[in-house]
């Protein structure tokens, strides 16, 4: 009977263990599925996320006899010390817009963008919106992968909050943490870590989509007796894009204001040697439709000025303003073709048009500012 018992304890005993062991692979087996879809989640969105570099260069007086004479009134001379700002951006759009904050490029006179492949390029400063302390820079890279974007306000708290961005000059960092809530003004707060440089990261949820940029970070410290100098946490604050959107479109909108648009969209040209750029599509009724630039043209002339890639039309186009008449030259089915073009003036309220019209609005309750 003892012996009965001792083996029924045993069986019971092996049965726990190997339910314990089974759950342990199970659990096992469920993060190592999490890391991965994380680890594919980062792969794709890294692409639309880069590093920005703004180079600032200031004067500072500074007397010139620093000897044993400098208590007399020695005239002073100009010194210029130079500064490098590190921060992220999210690419918005294929054409080269990209956003980030207004911090990371104020007073700057040169700004500089790395995307992913470790190519650097100069970067033109579109605007800031001083509500958001957003800034626009646009590239005139024609291989950029824009960003998928998405709604905070379909975000629950718990969810998953992936920020990307560049950490301690560290491109294309991950932080994951989960969201926090959804404060009053509109604002997202998130759990996940932010380190020096993650300034103008995108906000990423477990769909891979852009759903905001971070704005501030809020730190907290002990008081009373606890207190110690030192921060021993902090939260951060994220603008959706749905209050972002509407303000770069604005930007946008002023932007091609003084910059003019042909309306065509073009690709390299397949024959080797040849030089231009081949038309793959028109807007319609753009300023290329109206002028009678066709499909399958080659561009290869503007102004006389010959194209050598893609980024040699555009950079042509952007220098006139609306209203410009400019000189196309073509290769039309291997036949020279000359035609005359009006500038034209894209507006702003054509990008995003596949982001949810009813969510781009301000948040109710007045305009949300970032808690500093």
């Amino acid at each position: 009977m003892y012996f009965s018992r001792k083996i029924t304890s045993i069986s019971h005993l092996t049965l726990a263990c190997c339910c314990i062991a089974l759950h342990d692979v199970a659990a096992q087996s469920v993060l190592s599925l999490i890391e991965k879809e994380i680890a594919t989640l980062v792969s794709n969105a890294s692409p639309s996320v880069v590093t920005v570099s703004a180079h600032t260069t200031q004067s500072t007086a500074k007397k010139s006899d620093e000897g044993i004479f400098s208590f007399l009134d020695a005239p002073e001379t100009a010194r210029a010390t130079s500064e490098i700002r590190i921060g992220s951006g999210l690419i918005i759009s294929s054409d080269g817009f990209i956003l980030t904050r207004h911090s990371v490029i104020e007073n700057a006179q040169k700004v500089f963008v790395t995307i992913v492949g470790n190519h650097k390029l100069k970067a033109e400063v579109v605007g800031s919106d001083s509500t958001a302390m957003i800034a626009l820079l646009r590239v005139t890279e024609t291989t950029l992968t824009a960003a998928r974007l998405g709604h905070a306000e379909n975000v629950l708290p718990g969810a998953w909050a992936i920020v990307i961005g560049n950490s301690m000059g560290m491109p294309h960092s991950v932080s994951v943490g989960s969201v926090n809530g959804m404060h009053d003004d509109g604002m997202m707060q998130i759990s996940a870590n932010v380190d020096p440089g993650y300034s103008g990261s995108p906000v990423f949820n477990s769909a891979g989509e852009a759903i905001g940029l971070i704005a501030a970070v809020v730190n907290y410290e002990p008081e009373g007796e606890f207190s110690s100098g030192s921060y021993f946490g902090h939260s951060t604050l994220v603008w959706p894009m749905s209050f972002l959107l509407p303000r770069v479109r604005k930007l946008i909108d002023d932007y091609y204001a003084e910059h003019g648009w042909l309306g065509v969209t073009v690709n390299r040209v397949g024959r080797q040697g040849q030089l231009g750029v081949k038309v793959v599509h028109l807007d319609e009724s753009g300023p290329g439709q109206k002028a009678g630039i066709r499909l399958d043209d080659i561009i290869t002339h503007v102004d006389g000025k010959q194209l050598k890639n893609m980024s040699d039309l555009r950079i042509l186009v952007l220098k006139h303003k609306p209203g410009d008449q400019v000189e196309v030259g073509l290769l039309r089915q291997d036949a020279p073709v000359k035609i005359r073009a009006e500038i034209g003036r894209k507006r702003g309220e054509n990008y995003f048009r596949d982001y949810a019209p009813a969510a781009i609005s301000a948040p109710a309750g007045g305009t949300p500012r970032p808690r500093q």
